[in-house]
């Protein structure tokens, strides 16, 4: 890894597509660009926010500055934790388990 420099990445599920943010390489630009790709995502129409998944709820916490910036492995587990959740969710309206319609 020492001499990969990675990306910033943030992918989003939603309804039957994504949402690839992708920053600047983050050995050279840092990891506070992920504030920003949250702030931008959270204006988004498909974003959900706030308690629909913990990653969503990381999301809004990092672009308010209240949780840290994380590293890639952080951004693997919120990109996962946001599809699972949406795709839990899908199945269980889909199957009648669910009141939620999204």
């Amino acid at each position: 890894m020492r001499y990969i420099d990675p990306y910033a990445k943030l992918r989003y599920t939603f309804a039957d597509h994504w949402h690839i943010g992708k920053g600047a390489p983050v050995k050279s630009h840092g990891y506070s660009q992920y504030r920003g790709m949250c702030q931008l995502l959270m204006t988004q129409p498909y974003f959900d926010g706030r308690g629909h998944s913990a990653g969503d709820d990381y999301i809004v916490a990092c672009a308010a500055g209240a949780e840290r910036t994380g590293s890639l492995t952080t951004w693997a587990w919120v990109s996962t934790n946001r599809h699972l959740t949406k795709v839990v969710n899908d199945l269980a309206t889909f199957h009648g388990l669910s009141d939620s319609a999204e």
